[in-house]
């Protein structure tokens, strides 16, 4: 039987799909940032950072001055939290053409097209934004800067160590990836200041051709892991520290696609027993509907606020994604962000 579709079945279906949608294609931020979110009552976030100096920054606002503390080894950085809010626009005529192919369905199979059509297309348009945006910033904040959409104005610097972004030659003859690799585990385990218990690494493409193709490489694992290279193509483990490939990518400004770990890139990151090399605070959102918005008192439910609203003319409905985490590497000093010739 044909179902009568006015504004009030879409705006019940359209507030069920956006609590459907969530970011998908955030690797790096939901294994480093995201199990480390923290709700701020402020938008004013605070956080120390371990072993640096950080600068702070071409357009956050710094609050309070930093302030050396715990016999100075560390500092506590106050800054304006960033914000992300894309929004859309559904005109009423797209609600239209939906109506009349739904329509000829009952209203349980009219309510799961509809949902389904403008899922997707809320997934690829606001939600698409926001987790390119916190993929990106994970990514160059394990290099030391988190850098804003023009990739040029730095957000924060947080003043990695020289010494742990070194450049080395993965392919001469005389090049020995295991021994790189190792010393940049001594490197660390000499500049943190605490116990690590465990070592991984995310590299580009070229850094692990480079792997692949080393001698020395070669020679350690034809025994141990001579048969995963054979079937995967890749090392997955190697002195202690497990390997994955990233090849991910987004696109610039002008078209490019750009992967958020460059293809010779090989990033060490060491876990300690402190579990604190990581940390991303999120602020309250600027939205006066929002439960735990800024002025409100109240903790958020979720790090990403979701909301739609009607609009008169031209007819129609906005919806919005707002959030407000900064990515935060308290110990730049666990990180080696190594460029490798390959």
């Amino acid at each position: 039987m044909p179902v009568a579709m006015d504004s009030n079945f879409f705006i019940v279906a359209l507030r069920k799909t956006i609590f459907n949608i969530q970011p998908q294609n955030t690797k790096l931020f939901d294994r480093y940032f995201r199990p480390n979110l923290s709700f701020a009552d402020s938008d004013k976030i605070t956080f120390d950072i371990y072993e640096g100096s950080p600068g702070l920054l071409k357009n956050l606002s710094i609050f309070e001055p930093a302030q050396i503390v715990d016999k100075g080894n560390r500092k506590a950085i106050t800054v304006i939290a960033p914000r992300l809010a894309p929004k859309t626009f559904f005109a009423a005529a797209e609600f239209n053409r939906v109506a009349t192919i739904a329509s000829q369905f009952g209203a349980k199979k009219a309510r799961e097209t509809f949902q389904q059509k403008f899922e997707r297309e809320l997934q690829n348009s606001v939600m698409a934004k926001i987790e390119t945006t916190l993929e990106f910033w994970a990514s160059r904040a394990l290099k030391g800067k988190i850098y804003d959409a023009d990739l040029s104005t730095v957000l924060v610097d947080y003043n990695m160590p020289s010494s742990h972004l070194p450049t080395k030659d993965w392919t001469s003859t005389s090049s020995n990836p295991i021994e790189d690799i190792r010393d940049w585990k001594a490197l660390i385990e000499k500049d943190v200041k605490a116990p690590v218990v465990g070592y991984e690494a995310i590299c580009g493409q070229k850094a692990m051709n480079a792997l692949l193709k080393n001698d020395a490489v070669l020679k350690l694992l034809q025994y141990q892991r001579g048969a995963r290279m054979a079937e995967q193509g890749d090392v997955e483990r190697l002195v202690g520290v497990t390997i994955e490939e990233y090849n991910a990518t987004f696109t610039d400004k002008n078209g490019n696609s750009v992967p958020y770990i460059p293809e010779n890139a090989f990033v060490l990151v060491a876990q300690l027993k402190t579990n604190d090399v990581f940390d991303c605070p999120y602020a309250p959102v600027i939205d006066l509907k929002a439960k735990g918005g800024v002025g409100s008192n109240q903790p958020m439910s979720d790090f990403i606020f979701r909301k739609i609203w009607e609009e008169e003319d031209p007819s129609g409905v906005w919806v919005k994604l707002e959030t407000r985490p900064l990515p935060v590497v308290r110990r730049p000093a666990a990180i080696v962000y190594a460029t490798v010739t390959s």
